[in-house]
């Protein structure tokens, strides 16, 4: 959804309007404005953009935090609604306008049932999300990247088990996918584990062959020395493991 809006954005930003009286901003500059604050409070989006701000956050996974972001976006379309004229907007600015209130609405419909998807399943898998974002979105270019990255491991499984806790709650409501959806889980979720540091075997796991190799690209540019090297890779299976 955030990757439509940014496109969405991006193709009416050419647009101008008249100045509002109270913000002084045209439609699209406020709706930038606005987006940008919703970005902020995703930091795991503002990496698939391709930007390093909040490198080493990741976004609650909690039921709480959806709420909450419901609740800002609504308040954020009383704000337009307060300051923009929807009668002298542009046709192209309307569209902006409708789009905005458009996802309120949608969101604030899907309050009562946070808990009516199922969390876990062949299509959903936060339980290997972690494993694709690493590997395709942290780029690391330097000492801070990786520490980012490392830190992320931890940040992570906490929202994995942010994750679990919903399942849980969804499961006490008779909320539960088929049979074949938990044993597709449980297979894929076996081949994220399977390797070191997590068992004995001579094989890496998929996280920590990336983290290694990053880690070693650094040592092969001059970022870091042995030393420090062995120091992020002690690090980043702590991490792995607790």
């Amino acid at each position: 959804m955030r990757l439509l809006i940014a496109v969405f954005t991006a193709l009416l930003s050419f647009v101008s309007s008249a100045s509002s009286e109270d913000t002084k901003l045209t439609l699209n500059q406020w709706l930038d404005q606005e987006y940008e604050q919703e970005l902020q409070r995703s930091p795991l989006t503002l990496t698939i953009y391709g930007r390093k701000d909040k490198y080493d956050q990741v976004d609650a996974r909690t039921v709480q935090a959806s709420l909450a972001e419901i609740d800002t976006l609504v308040d954020s379309v009383e704000r337009m609604e307060k300051h923009y004229d929807y009668k002298t907007l542009s046709p192209q600015e309307q569209m902006s306008y409708d789009f905005w209130k458009f996802r309120a609405e949608s969101e604030t419909a899907q309050r009562p049932f946070q808990y009516h998807a199922y969390t876990f399943n062949q299509f959903r898998a936060p339980h290997t999300y972690p494993v694709g974002f690493l590997l395709n979105y942290h780029q690391v270019d330097s000492e801070a990247d990786m520490l980012a990255y490392i830190e992320r491991v931890k940040g992570l499984s906490r929202a994995l088990g942010e994750a679990v806790v919903i399942s849980k709650k969804s499961a006490q409501m008779g909320i539960r996918p088929p049979l074949f959806a938990y044993e597709s889980v449980l297979a894929e979720s076996r081949k994220v584990i399977a390797g070191k540091p997590f068992d004995d075997s001579a094989k890496d796991s998929v996280i920590w062959a990336d983290g290694s190799a990053k880690i070693a690209a650094l040592v092969k540019s001059g970022e870091i020395d042995g030393a420090r090297q062995r120091e992020l890779s002690d690090r980043l299976e702590k991490n792995l493991l607790n």
